[in-house]
């Protein structure tokens, strides 16, 4: 009992609670100086988001801007999916797909974006950048009308076998 009270053993725990406690502080002071950073980095964030709301407010969708959006959505990208399936095909790589599959995702390609973007923004309070993407997506939609006929019958011409059962690149 004599040894369990021994002055040296309480010098230790006092200096394991001081030493505790220094870790707790260091902790603590460790993630304060984290927090006050995040709250920095969301703040610049943030005044970041707010110049370039700003900016988008003062210009309205420009033809070109139409225009891009259009082409890379309804034609660009297609193309490289049919091209890939293509490749894919003609290589061997895509032998175990299902036709149908590789229909699907040359038709999911060409689909015009989805208008759940509009909705978010409005959600959010960004009436504002909700309508500029609105004023950008309704000429895609009604150009996808054309774009998805044209690139469903490419679709059907890559992925339906040859009469003798044989694939595109005659496989």
């Amino acid at each position: 009992n004599a040894v369990e009270n021994s002055p040296a053993q309480g010098a230790d725990t006092e200096v394991g609670a001081l030493n505790v406690s220094t870790s707790n502080n260091e902790h603590s002071t460790s993630s304060t100086s984290l927090r006050e950073s995040m709250r920095r980095r969301r703040s610049s964030l943030s005044q970041l988001s707010i110049r370039v709301m700003n900016a988008i407010k003062k210009r309205k969708p420009t033809l070109r801007m139409h225009f891009w959006f259009c082409i890379s959505r309804l034609i660009v990208t297609p193309a490289i999916v049919c091209l890939l399936i293509i490749a894919g095909d003609c290589g061997g790589i895509l032998n175990g797909f299902p036709n149908l599959a590789k229909l699907v995702v040359i038709v999911n390609s060409c689909l015009p974006g989805a208008q759940l973007i509009v909705l978010t923004l409005k959600s959010r309070g960004l009436s504002e950048s909700a309508s500029i993407v609105a004023q950008v997506y309704l000429p895609s939609y009604l150009l996808s009308v054309v774009t998805i006929a044209a690139w469903t019958s490419l679709g059907l011409i890559i992925s339906t076998p040859n009469e003798d059962g044989s694939s595109f690149c005659n496989r």
